[in-house]
């Protein structure tokens, strides 16, 4: 894997694209968001080229992201909580211990009412 392949932290990493048709005429935006079960919103928060009228923006035979997330930062050193602004998703201890703040892996890390942010057991 090439180091310019690598999504790096508030990048788009993109799940799946699709190709508008030949023509964008009408509510394309909806119809995209409708078929692959997201948002306008979300769509436009996937691709930077589209602006807040995404209809207005959106072009014919062109590639768009429609499924996918915004790269978070991620608590690479085991550190967590509201003041790191960062996610233990992804790392080998998905689970942010709010009496701690560090990530775990354990049940008491993970448990409603212990975890903060992650790989949360029903809250």
């Amino acid at each position: 894997m090439s180091l310019s392949s690598v999504t790096r932290v508030r990048e788009v990493n993109c799940r799946y694209k699709t190709t508008t048709g030949s023509s964008t005429d009408g509510d394309v935006c909806s119809s995209l968001a409708k078929k692959y079960e997201t948002t306008v919103e979300a769509i436009v928060n996937l691709n930077p080229t589209l602006n807040k009228d995404c209809n207005a923006s959106i072009k014919p035979s062109t590639s768009y992201c429609v499924k996918g997330f915004i790269e978070p930062d991620r608590a690479w050193d085991g550190l967590c909580g509201p003041t790191r602004n960062n996610t233990c998703l992804g790392t080998d201890k998905q689970c942010c211990n709010s009496e701690t703040w560090k990530c775990g892996k354990a049940e008491e890390d993970c448990q409603a009412g212990n975890c903060y942010e992650g790989a949360c057991f029903d809250k």
